[in-house]
């Protein structure tokens, strides 16, 4: 039986607005290391596991990042069943990130968590231990669930 890591943690209050929300976000991704990146990472940018709150964040500014997901089983995103790594539909045509601003966990947490090292040779302040970025996943999801009421889709 897994444990479900949001129901460890203290409740949340009653009611959030989304723009609540999304300042508890913002919160939560100032925790994570600075990284001086190269841009060369767009080939990393593919379809990628985000909570619904994240999702709907980026989808008010016209956006979309693709299929809702949880961002437990990250290793298999990496090839669709062609065998070919499908693009991030949020790459603009120059290869940048068009909701860099607002770009999910996953994204900030490229290059500096142990599991997702940039292969570019872009370095960050510190390495975010595996602890620290579960306890933010889990943040994350809580609040997502808490204020849109979806729950994650786990990737199989």
């Amino acid at each position: 039986m897994t444990i479900d890591p949001v129901t460890l943690l203290p409740p949340l209050p009653r009611t959030y607005t989304p723009e609540q929300a999304y300042a508890e976000l913002d919160a939560l991704y100032e925790q994570i290391p600075m990284l001086e990146c190269k841009g060369r990472c767009h080939d990393s940018c593919t379809l990628i596991p985000a909570s619904e709150l994240e999702h709907r964040r980026i989808n008010a500014v016209g956006k979309t990042i693709g299929p809702r997901m949880s961002g437990r089983s990250i290793s298999n995103l990496r090839t669709s069943a062609a065998g070919r790594t499908p693009r991030c539909p949020a790459l603009g045509p120059f290869n940048n990130c068009t909701i860099y601003a607002i770009r999910p966990f996953i994204c900030r947490a490229f290059g500096v968590a142990r599991d997702l090292r940039c292969e570019h040779g872009c370095v960050p302040d510190k390495i975010l231990p595996e602890g620290e970025i579960e306890n933010i996943m889990a943040r994350i999801e809580q609040l997502s669930r808490h204020v849109t009421g979806v729950r994650a889709v786990p990737v199989r």
